[in-house]
């Protein structure tokens, strides 16, 4: 109700108005006013019923049979027009949800969900903790594609792993721009391959959670946590880490966001890397966790803001 007290409310609120229904509330203790009444228990307000206008009738009923015949319809070609089904992800049973990490990756680890949905979790890239891309595998072995912007297919990470992938086990990288390779094949062993117990997919893909460390003028150094929230499916996000002061977030409906900000340091330059986790919680019951390792520094030293704190 945005703390309106519509009981004692005596000017217009059009702009303020949420459909919170507490008006109705407020006018049944004051003499029943305003009430919310369901179409089946209007006798309970009419005495008699209106007198029904016989072309408004047939009209009525006309209606009624379009949206019939259109529901019948349809129903025929959902049960009858099956359209060709969308073809798979290729996957196997070495990688489909999967960690996978190795000695110089640019993130922690690696994602592989068996629906061929890649998602980089933590590292130095990217700068906001987590993005979501496309992986496939390129045999019956443990080699794989990694699209880290779906929007370019023809540039990935090429990954050979010859042997049953474990931690130590040697693999080759090569990075690839328009189906051409960029670099020479690097080798790493990894450091990790373990099974996926819990995805970040929800939080990294469509809540694009955030924690951004930025400079601004006078080297006042701010952490920016900031989780996006488009259906309003969070129910509460406690955080804790290096630089948490406040220990929740608050949502500004679309998106959660750390209020106030959290100050890492004024003057000097902080240490890095800053690590801070998320405990998101959702409505439905379940919980995603977020965990950052910040170790880049946003410059907007030179910028200039119209608010004053700044």
């Amino acid at each position: 109700s945005l703390d309106l007290y519509p009981k004692t409310l005596y000017e217009r609120a059009e702009l303020e108005c949420s459909n919170c229904g507490d008006c109705v509330v407020a006018c049944t203790k004051m003499g029943r006013a305003l009430a919310l009444v369901p179409p089946w228990n209007t006798r309970r307000l009419y005495r008699h019923w209106p007198a029904i206008d016989r072309r408004r009738l047939l009209a009525g009923l006309g209606l009624l049979l379009l949206v019939a015949a259109l529901g019948a319809g349809g129903c025929w070609i959902a049960t009858h027009w099956h359209p060709k089904a969308k073809a798979t992800a290729k996957t196997n049973a070495l990688l489909a949800d999967k960690i996978l990490a190795w000695d110089g990756a640019r993130a922690d680890y690696y994602e592989l969900l068996a629906d061929g949905t890649l998602v980089c979790v933590g590292g130095d890239w990217p700068t906001n903790g987590f993005k979501g891309g496309k992986w496939e595998p390129v045999d019956d072995g443990a080699s794989l594609t990694m699209v880290l912007d779906p929007t370019h297919p023809t540039t990935y990470i090429l990954v050979r792993i010859k042997a049953r992938p474990a931690p130590g086990i040697s693999c080759t990288v090569t990075r690839f721009v328009d189906n051409t390779a960029a670099d020479k094949p690097e080798s790493h062993p990894l450091t990790r391959y373990e099974p996926l117990r819990q995805s970040h997919l929800q939080s990294a893909t469509r809540m694009n959670a955030t924690a951004v460390l930025t400079r601004y003028a006078d080297e006042i150094y701010v952490l920016d946590l900031r989780v996006q929230d488009p259906e309003e499916l969070i129910r509460k996000i406690p955080t804790e880490g290096d630089a948490i002061t406040n220990e929740g977030m608050l949502t500004s409906v679309k998106y959660w966001l750390n209020t106030p900000q959290i100050i890492v340091s004024e003057g000097t330059t902080p240490k890095l890397p800053i690590h801070t986790k998320m405990r998101i919680l959702f409505r439905d019951g379940h919980e995603e966790p977020a965990e950052f390792l910040t170790n880049r520094i946003v410059d907007k030293s030179s910028e200039e803001f119209e608010d004053p704190w700044f």
